[in-house]
């Protein structure tokens, strides 16, 4: 097999669950690379009956999972030879043990890897695995040809693990490109309709969500995904004009989008999430926190407003805010929509990770 033929392989999620690396990976294997470059893929997906808000637990299906991984990508080193493997690593404790032993397989075979970090390096570099995390993360960054993350916090917390050595890669999540030929509905309501989607989570800030919609009556919320234990019996008493829709297929999730008036989104920790980013391509204004990547997506003032987690206040002020100002609503949409199609779109940054295969692959 001539070296420009052989795979890349992605060791990663596909869907079930719906999950932002899952739905990346997705993406990626249906649409291909622009140079037809073949793909393979060893699917990471959970396993048994965790989801993807629990923690990680060593069940026998997490051990099962975590072994079928491990030997799938020995078999395809074997079998294919693949020229690269793009490891998309959750920054969970237990997952970053396995990709460090497939890190390490691929180097006996002496292929290239690149660690595609979908989270919070910040977060994650702790005290997890009784100290243990650091030296893990620090030994995949240290043997990848590349370190691919997705928001400035985690590319500052990786220039500080690599000590500058190794120069971490900054690359932002995709939204498919026929988002943008979808025109927003008008709402002949007089009411109008906010859109959250996620798990229905404290830690997604949906206590604060629920509460704001106890104190704003005249707007309708409508929440899409899974409901918690955590919140389960809080929404039990929800007010009348909180409507909760359970986790429902992509398109009509997309549906929704294109029917609402604003996003809300106030989690408490984020990667760079995947709904507010379909929601800016929809021309939806955002009402966010300012963590993980949302900064950086969501222009104060310009899409949105941005408001520190946790804070029910703040975000009762911002839908107010927002609310009072119809045109600029509609500016802010626009502003979106243009901003996701210039940056975001999935045909500018999958050519944006071609070009970093191609520099990999040119030095070996």
């Amino acid at each position: 097999m001539a070296v420009q033929n052989k795979p890349i392989l992605f060791v990663s999620p596909l869907p079930p669950p719906q999950g932002g690396i899952a739905v990346w990976t997705k993406k990626v294997m249906t649409e291909g690379l622009p140079d037809g470059t073949p793909l393979t893929l060893v699917n990471t997906k959970i396993r048994g009956k965790r989801n993807i808000f629990d923690s990680v637990f060593f069940s026998i299906p997490e051990l099962y999972r975590t072994f079928y991984i491990i030997f799938s990508v020995l078999r395809q080193l074997m079998a294919n030879r693949p020229k690269l493997i793009h490891i998309n690593c959750s920054l969970s404790a237990v997952g970053v043990m396995r990709d460090a032993i497939c890190v390490a397989l691929a180097k006996i075979f002496s292929v290239p890897v690149v660690m595609h970090y979908h989270g919070n390096l910040q977060d994650f570099a702790g005290g997890r695995l009784f100290g243990m995390s650091l030296k893990i993360l620090r030994y995949l960054m240290k043997n990848a040809a590349a370190n691919i993350v997705i928001n400035t916090p985690s590319f500052a917390t990786a220039q500080a693990l690599l000590s500058h050595s190794k120069p971490p890669l900054l690359l932002p999540n995709f939204t498919e490109d026929k988002l943008f030929s979808l025109e927003k509905i008008p709402s002949h309501s007089t009411r109008l309709k906010a859109i959250f989607g996620g798990g229905i989570t404290k830690a997604k800030g949906c206590e604060e969500l629920l509460n704001a919609a106890s104190e704003l009556p005249d707007i309708d919320f409508h929440l899409y995904g899974k409901m918690h234990a955590d919140l389960d019996a809080a929404f039990r008493d929800a007010p009348q004009n909180i409507f909760l829709h359970g986790e429902v297929h992509h398109s009509r999730l997309i549906a929704a989008m294109v029917n609402s008036d604003f996003l809300i989104f106030p989690s408490y920790s984020e990667g760079f999430p995947l709904t507010v980013l379909e929601a800016m391509s929809l021309s939806l204004p955002v009402i966010a926190t300012s963590v993980g990547a949302l900064p950086e997506m969501v222009s104060d003032h310009e899409g949105g407003y941005l408001i520190p987690p946790r804070t029910e206040a703040a975000l009762i002020s911002a839908i107010k805010k927002l609310i009072a100002q119809p045109e600029k609503m509609l500016a802010m949409g626009a502003f979106n929509k243009q901003k996701s199609y210039a940056q975001y779109r999935y045909s500018t940054v999958i050519n944006q990770l071609l070009t970093i295969y191609n520099k990999i692959l040119e030095k070996n």
